[in-house]
């Protein structure tokens, strides 16, 4: 009997197997986001979305290009302070509970070196959890489980704020300058 590349058979490519599948992924991202003008892609939000479960990474990811975000991922707390230094995206959306460094650990390097907001996601709901992430530095708290629309009107609601604040520091400097 042949064997059978399980990939063959669905677009899905399995987080239990992503190196026996990885041939595959850049094929399927192209076919999926081929309406996509790569020079449009620079002009795009930028989310950076953090959290060590494959899948979730995923689902925001292919759920936030849909939308026209342009998106960077990030596996882990340490990686996601040196893509906000490397990078520096608009908005990140950081999971709380991973290995090595947490995202409120994260949160508080990331502060250190941009303001980028930042937005919490994590299934701790008690208050005092809440309150430590939003002391670390976080502009928003989101508790799991969460449907994609909150997260997006969440996510708009947070660039919202942080473009009239900048538009408005730009204003008051302006305005120093010309007087």
């Amino acid at each position: 009997m042949p064997k059978v590349d399980p990939c063959e058979q669905s677009a899905f490519v399995p987080p239990s197997r992503p190196a026996q599948c990885a041939r595959h992924i850049e094929p399927l991202f192209r076919l999926r986001y081929s309406h996509i003008r790569e020079t449009d892609v620079e002009d795009r939000v930028c989310i950076l979305v953090v959290d060590d479960e494959t899948a979730i990474r995923g689902m925001l990811e292919s759920a936030f290009v849909t939308d026209g975000y342009r998106v960077i991922t990030a596996s882990s707390g340490a990686e996601a302070v040196a893509v906000v230094q490397e990078d520096e995206p608009d908005i990140v959306l950081l999971d709380v509970l991973m290995p090595e460094m947490n995202g409120i650990e994260a949160c508080r390097r990331i502060r250190k070196v941009s303001s980028v907001p930042v937005i919490i996601l994590t299934a701790w709901r008690n208050e005092a959890e809440i309150v430590k992430g939003l002391d670390a530095g976080a502009d928003e708290y989101v508790t799991k489980p969460f449907t994609l629309a909150e997260l997006s009107a969440r996510v708009r609601a947070v660039l919202r704020r942080f473009e009239t604040n900048r538009t408005d520091a730009i204003e008051q400097r302006r305005l120093v300058m010309d007087n």
